[in-house]
């Protein structure tokens, strides 16, 4: 029998159409109605006010890797619903609350300091478990908490001191304060207070460190694996952190010193929108040194030389908040420093019987952030900094004064792009304007001295930089990035002309050219590339592998390990070239299981061009060439530093142990007639 299936056409008739389009949009118009929820969270230090960065969040227990930023703040999208917060930071302990999350919710937590437990000492700016987590290598983050339980240099607590017992970075002598960092001369370090570049980061010849410590909440330091944003160095970065003054409550601290006086305050002008904080250290010790020489010692026993020594740092910080996506930060330094010296220096060959020096910065910082969303914020900066110098002897026969100046100014805008959990990106673009009163001898009234004024000099650079964080899976994570930069050297300027054949000196200047202004004497076009990789073993070890590629315009002409406030600075020109620097490093980081103790090993090597030495008996601050008294060559430095750091307990501390080397070649344009120690190797100033 046979089986006939009848098949019924399917169609739909209008009505049908419209009711299913009715139902769409109704489900679609549920969805797009569901509610949106956010946390607003604001963290801060529960007795000092102090804004927390670095405050890292658990939602339901999993780690989130989200963290405050530097006003404290975090705002981001979560599940609606009840949900566990808990957070977390080295030296606090952890906040934990249920909330129930339905439309914005703001929270504001007070987090208790517990010095007894867990000690601030050196973390990143993730956390403790970020140092595993990140791709940096050579990368510390100081608390101002950690440097104050430093043993202090004559009753003084000092930034830089407390750095000099990282692994990798070295002090550049005995009683000096500056630092080496990883085979780099002292004027190859980027100093940065708040944004703000500072040219000579000591008070009183080298004894103590410019930082005002009431006002500074951290700092970074970059021995490698330095991100694209920095530029313009080719040894490390130093970048301090200004302390957020607190928006609710008024806070006034001080201190009276054998060496120095302090004043802080902390000060809401307008009620968790607008805040000030101003900090002030201040020392006139003259009366110190009247008091031993009349009292203990008497008109016949060993005076003290009355060198009059006087130094005053002040600094500034203002916060507007402006709305949920903008705030807007100035902020202000101001040093000054006086010190009479008695026959240790000479200038023009003038040795003067006794002379004062008197040097300070003045700067300026203005930044505003904007939050166009939780994984998109811009950045924009606009820096002005001056750095002064003058030396006065009053010898009735060889008085003079001898001024030099250094202005930057820079602006800059930069973008950072979260596009997910395991990826982020920052990108910029920054502008400087360079501005240099290399050397200005006037003589005193009867004196004998010529007067010498050098001209000025003047540069532009501009740079591009762009970096990306990346998560390919939970073991690597790579970071790539780069930074174009390029610098051109302007006019008015006389530019003298050497015979061909020979090396320079003042007997082989044929001609001088004259640049106009406005007009470009030299450019330099540089690539520099960078890269940080890390591969984590498992959760308590990873390995790290990093290089970067810097250069440097403005250097430091200088034969002394430890200059004076008053060396000669010089922008790169034709005969000039900028200084370049490669470095290579490798590191393997390990915690305990309780993560109670961690350490790391880190092996690196730099290699240098366009290194400088100089003439024998080579006359630098006032030479009209000082083309001809520069040789150039190479340099490299490698070493390896061992880290193990006690992160809790009742003792806590860090151990490094440091073997480096520097060595350098100079073979200068004529190595027949320049090289110096027969072209070979020898160590360099800063090898120890």
């Amino acid at each position: 029998m046979d089986h006939v299936v009848l098949q019924k056409e399917a169609y739909m008739t209008p009505g049908k159409i419209l009711m299913l389009a009715g139902c769409l949009a109704a489900a679609l118009t549920q969805v797009r109605a569901q509610p949106r929820c956010y946390l607003n969270l604001h963290v801060k230090d529960s007795q000092t006010g102090e804004k927390l960065f670095g405050a890292s969040l658990k939602l339901d227990g999993d780690e989130m890797l989200i963290t405050t930023d530097s006003s404290g703040n975090l705002r981001m999208l979560v599940p609606c619903g009840e949900h566990a917060v808990r957070l977390q930071m080295v030296g606090y302990k952890p906040y934990t609350r249920r909330i129930d999350f339905s439309g914005d919710v703001p929270l504001d937590v007070d987090m208790e300091n517990i010095n007894t437990q867990i000690e601030e000492v050196v973390i990143t700016s993730q956390g403790a478990v970020r140092t595993l987590e990140t791709p940096a290598l050579g990368v510390n983050v100081l608390s101002i908490k950690a440097v104050q339980r430093i043993s202090p240099a004559a009753g003084e607590v000092d930034v830089l001191r407390g750095l000099q017992t990282l692994p990798g970075i070295s002090a550049v002598g005995e009683g000096a304060n500056g630092i080496n960092i990883r085979g780099g001369a002292v004027e190859q370090n980027l100093i940065l207070l708040d944004n703000m570049p500072i040219f000579n980061p000591t008070h009183l010849l080298g004894l103590f460190s410019l930082f005002p410590t009431d006002a500074v909440r951290e700092m970074q330091i970059y021995k490698g694996s330095i991100p694209a944003r920095y530029g313009g160095r080719t040894a490390g970065v130093l970048d301090v952190k200004m302390s957020e003054p607190d928006a609710e409550k008024f806070s006034l601290r001080g201190g009276i010193g054998l060496i120095s006086n302090r004043l802080h305050a902390e000060i809401p002008l307008v009620r968790e929108k607008v805040a000030l904080m101003t900090s002030a250290r201040f020392s006139f010790n003259e009366y110190l040194i009247h008091f031993y020489n009349n009292v203990l010692k008497g008109p016949t026993g060993n005076r003290l030389p009355n060198n009059k020594p006087v130094f005053l740092d002040f600094a500034n910080k203002l916060n507007w908040r402006l709305g949920e996506h903008d705030h807007l930060s100035f902020s202000t330094y101001f040093s000054y420093d006086s010190y009479r010296v008695d026959t240790l220096f000479s200038i023009a060959n003038i040795v003067p019987r006794q002379a004062t020096m008197q040097y300070g910065h003045n700067n300026f910082a203005l930044r505003w952030n904007h939050y166009f969303s939780d994984a998109l914020n811009l950045n924009v900066l606009a820096v002005r900094s001056r750095y002064r110098t003058s030396t006065a002897a009053n010898d009735p026969k060889a008085g003079f004064d001898y001024d030099t100046r250094i202005d930057y100014h820079n602006t800059k805008a930069e973008l950072t792009w979260a596009p997910s959990e395991k990826q982020r990106i920052n990108t910029g673009i920054t502008l400087t304007r360079f501005d240099l009163q290399p050397a200005d001898l006037t003589p005193a009234e009867g004196s004998s001295v010529s007067s010498v004024h050098l001209p000025a000099e003047q540069a532009w650079e501009w740079a591009f930089f762009a970096s990306d964080e990346y998560e390919i899976n939970d073991a690597l994570l790579i970071e790539p990035g780069f930074r174009y930069v390029h610098y051109w050297n302007m006019g008015p300027a006389g530019i003298p002309v050497f015979a061909p054949g020979v090396p320079r000196s003042l007997g082989s200047i044929t001609d001088t050219l004259t640049v106009n202004s406005h007009a470009a004497e030299q450019y330099y076009g540089r690539f520099e590339p960078r890269l940080a990789l890390r591969y984590k073993i498992n959760g308590r070890s990873s390995v790290k592998i990093g290089y970067n590629r810097m250069n440097q315009f403005l250097q430091m002409i200088s034969n002394n390990q430890t200059p004076l406030p008053s060396v000669r600075w010089k922008m790169s020109n034709r005969y000039v070239p900028p200084a370049q620097s490669d470095l290579v490093s490798a590191g393997f980081f390990r915690d305990s299981p309780n993560r109670m103790w961690e350490w790391s090993l880190e092996g690196y090597y730099r290699w240098q061009r366009s290194v400088f030495d100089y003439l024998n008996g080579a006359e630098l601050n006032i030479n009209s060439a000082v083309e001809t008294q520069i040789l150039s060559g190479k340099a490299r430095a490698y070493g390896a530093e061992l880290f193990v750091n006690k992160k809790k307990g009742v003792m806590t501390g860090w151990l490094s142990y440091t073997y480096a080397r520097a060595i350098q070649r100079i073979t200068g344009d004529f190595p027949e007639l320049q090289q110096l120690n027969g072209g070979k190797w020898y160590r360099a100033n800063i090898d120890k």
